[in-house]
């Protein structure tokens, strides 16, 4: 199994995972009593023959258009290719699953002619709505992208096209809570923008999970590896010793792989705490302050990767530079969360046992 294989299987696990909360989240939706409307009259919404043809035509298209797209790139550039939409796919997937489970009850669909509300309707802006209105379009947008570099199908492709078009149902639904929520809606528009994120809105509990995100994704390659085998190694720029070594059949690079991956799980589990969202971990402050600066640190050899490029005519290596401006991304999201958290994380300088002084 290769690296592309895995992230293709990956890709569709979550996709389908996403696929299932939001068809729970219409079939709950259907069972709301409606409230406020705006647009044409979209009482078939809440048919359940609506659903079952619209999802037949829906996966007969993604049948029939998953075929390969007729073009060819050398190898160098589809690896780039598949890691820029990696990068892209999987938090834009993600952040349409986080917003679709956010949501709760108050989730159910619209269509550019018009939005529904429930009788009992609720103004989510906590979560991914903090960051922007709409982050399951903004994370469909990304997703759509993302899933062309990736598979580059002609399924992708028809999706990536017809993402833009998702503008139009975000200003229906727009309408519907302007006049269900009044005020209340007008305020949270001022604070929060439709689409692209504000770096000022970000919290200090959401940097550290997306630093938390970035920690868990690099120990989940790193036991991707292991199952991989060699290739793998090569890939993550182990080296061609590491990699001969695992293909003499030694258990030690697997081993040592295991070991790296419980680190940068640890890594993520220190980000949560920081987080507020599971319990305090020993030396909190001081472990997210280590885990940003070996981020921060490894990262900062792109610069010197760069000038070694530019000024000694070192051959390109573009993986060395992707991995280091990953590590590099990581770490900074660390330091901006510790920031934006100190008042939570200062308290936890103080937690030693007091029983020590006697």
């Amino acid at each position: 199994m290769t690296l592309e294989s895995i992230i293709h299987w990956l890709g569709g696990l979550l996709a389908y995972i996403t696929l299932g909360a939001v068809f729970y989240g219409i079939w709950r939706g259907t069972q709301q009593k409606p409230g406020l409307s705006t647009g044409r009259n979209i009482t078939w919404l809440r048919s359940p023959w609506f659903y079952v043809i619209t999802s037949a035509i829906y996966f007969g298209i993604c049948f029939l258009g998953w075929v390969r797209l007729p073009w060819s790139v050398s190898p160098s550039l589809h690896g780039w290719l598949l890691a820029l939409g990696a990068l892209v796919y999987f938090p834009g997937m993600s952040l349409t699953l986080w917003a679709r489970l956010a949501l709760g009850r108050n989730y159910f669909v619209s269509t550019g002619m018009g939005a529904q509300l429930f009788e009992e309707h609720r103004l989510v802006t906590s979560g991914p709505f903090s960051i922007v209105r709409h982050p399951m379009y903004f994370g469909i947008l990304l997703a759509a992208f993302g899933s062309l570099l990736i598979y580059h199908t002609w399924t992708t492709l028809l999706f990536a096209c017809f993402a833009p078009f998702l503008l139009n149902r975000a200003r229906r639904e727009e309408k519907a809570l302007a006049d269900g929520f009044g005020q209340r809606w007008h305020e949270y528009c001022d604070r929060v923008p439709m689409f692209l994120p504000r770096l000022s809105n970000l919290s200090g509990k959401t940097l550290l999970v997306l630093a938390a995100t970035g920690s868990f994704t690099v120990a989940l390659v790193h036991l991707g590896a292991i199952f991989i085998g060699p290739a793998a190694y090569r890939l993550l720029g182990a080296g061609e010793d590491f990699a001969a070594w695992a293909e003499t059949g030694s258990i030690l690079p697997g081993l040592i792989t295991i070991g790296l991956t419980v680190i940068f799980a640890t890594f993520g589990g220190y980000a949560l705490s920081g987080a507020g969202l599971i319990r305090r971990l020993p030396l909190l402050t001081l472990g997210l302050l280590g885990i940003a600066s070996v981020y921060t640190l490894r990262g900062l050899v792109l610069f010197v990767e760069l000038g070694m490029m530019v000024f000694s005519h070192f051959p390109l290596d573009a993986l060395n530079l992707f991995y280091s401006a990953i590590s590099l991304t990581i770490g900074l999201v660390h330091f901006a969360g510790i920031k934006a958290n100190w008042k939570y994380l200062r308290s936890t300088l103080h937690d030693a046992p007091r029983h020590l002084n006697g």
